[in-house]
């Protein structure tokens, strides 16, 4: 079966595998890397989870 994702999405599950993370620990990974910046994220952990599947 072909995988038509973009490339984005095919270098982003990669990496994710390549650490070993679920999507879950994923998103904690992101809203960790974004504290302390200018624009931290608000969004709750169920609702970046579900964007991170759409993506």
């Amino acid at each position: 079966m072909a995988d038509d994702r973009p490339a984005w999405a095919r270098r982003l599950t990669n990496e994710r595998e390549a650490r070993g993370w679920s999507q879950a620990e994923a998103i904690r990974a992101l809203k960790a890397s974004a504290r302390g910046a200018e624009e931290t994220i608000h969004a709750s952990d169920e609702s970046l989870l579900r964007q991170w599947k759409r993506w």
